[in-house]
C-alpha cells in the first residue's frame, strides 16, 4: 500500500457489526478490534434475540455518533441489520 492510501485511512473509523451472540474474543471482529484501538463496535442489547428494526436502529446509533468517513465490517446478522439501516 502507497503512503497516501496509508494516510487516508487514519481518517477513516472502522465499525465493527458483530452477528448472533457477539462475535466471542476469539472471533475475527473481536481481533480486528483489538488491533485498531480507536474502532468502534455496535454492540446489541440482546445477542441472543436478533430483531432486524432494533439492531438496525443500533447502528444507526452507532454511525450518526461518528464524525467523518466510516468503514462497517458486518458479519452474519450483523450485514442484515447494517444493509437494512
Amino acid at each position: 500500500m502507497h503512503e497516501g492510501a496509508v494516510s487516508s485511512l487514519s481518517s477513516v473509523t472502522l465499525v465493527t457489526v458483530p452477528g448472533l451472540y457477539g462475535s466471542e474474543d476469539a472471533h475475527w471482529q473481536s481481533w480486528l478490534k483489538r488491533e485498531m484501538p480507536f474502532a468502534r463496535r455496535v454492540e446489541q442489547r440482546n445477542w441472543d434475540a436478533p430483531h432486524l428494526d432494533t439492531w438496525s436502529e443500533a447502528v444507526r446509533d452507532v454511525l450518526t455518533s461518528v464524525e467523518g468517513s466510516v468503514v462497517l465490517a458486518a458479519h452474519s446478522f450483523g450485514c442484515l441489520a447494517t444493509a437494512h439501516a
